[in-house]
């Protein structure tokens, strides 16, 4: 049976829903989930209602119940229908106290039973931002511009398949040719007729770099941004481990086309 036993955490879960809801809308969930409520002190705030409710109803009925259904209730996803960056952060507050009793609210706002952290560390990572964990890596400032919204929903197969066509985008600004996939880089890249180069290709050295651009490019395209790679279960989806993997390596080969210019002889 979930239990919230210890009163801090309690009190903490009232002040985070409380941030989601109105006075009015307290009172109309009170009376739609048959809630008794005390009556109201002139000190007391939203968060203290749901505080004295959640305390009465847990202590009478010896559960949760009906805080996990306030729960669903104020997270309810049409409330935040016109703001779904609202909707991922209030989502996200909550289950990082909730995560404690072994509870989750899943993206079709139900709350569910999840396996507890077994330690501070671990519960931080479950529901720090993706942002806070691509910084170490320096993600390329114009993935994180332009696909900020699918980095705040954790949205991974969208956040890697818009990547992965900044990288397309790049190579035809840099080209003006508007081949696309594969066509494109094997056009761009051809060492015998560069359209595109990054260098002299004088040397070995030069070579191997630019050759190793071409098979990051290629590997995008092909793992990537091709849409049979999702059919293939070329990556997980809903894996963050992978979809950092890819920004890293979409994030380098944009890194590397900014050092790239369009040949002279074209």
């Amino acid at each position: 049976m979930i239990y919230f036993y210890n009163s801090q955490q309690l009190e903490n879960l009232c002040k985070a829903l409380a941030e989601f809801t109105t006075g009015s809308k307290i009172t109309n969930m009170f009376d739609n989930l048959y809630l008794n409520e005390a009556p109201q002190q002139p000190n007391d705030t939203k968060w203290r209602r749901l505080h004295t409710a959640f305390c009465n109803s847990q202590n009478s009925s010896k559960s949760s119940e009906r805080i996990i259904q306030c729960i669903e209730w104020i997270i309810y996803p049409q409330n935040f229908i016109n703001d779904k960056n609202a909707w991922t952060d209030a989502k996200n507050t909550i289950n990082k106290i909730i995560q404690f009793n072994g509870l989750e609210i899943n993206n079709s706002g139900k709350v569910i039973q999840i396996s507890k952290p077994k330690n501070y560390c671990e519960a931080y990572k479950r529901y720090s931002s993706l942002k806070n964990k691509l910084d170490p890596f320096k993600i390329h400032p114009r993935i994180m511009s332009i696909c900020s919204q699918e980095i705040l929903s954790k949205d991974y197969y969208s956040l890697i398949f818009e990547s992965s066509k900044l990288v397309i985008k790049k190579i035809q600004e840099i080209s003006d040719y508007e081949f696309d996939g594969i066509n494109l880089i094997n056009k761009c890249f051809d060492p015998k007729k560069p359209i595109i180069v990054l260098n002299s290709l004088s040397s070995n050295v030069e070579k191997n770099l630019y050759f190793t651009l071409k098979a990051m490019l290629n590997l995008i395209i092909y793992m990537y941004r091709n849409p049979k790679a999702h059919e293939l279960k070329a990556y997980d989806t809903s894996s963050e481990k992978d979809a950092i993997e890819a920004l890293i390596l979409i994030s380098k080969a944009l890194t590397l086309l900014d050092d790239c210019s369009k040949s002279s002889i074209h």
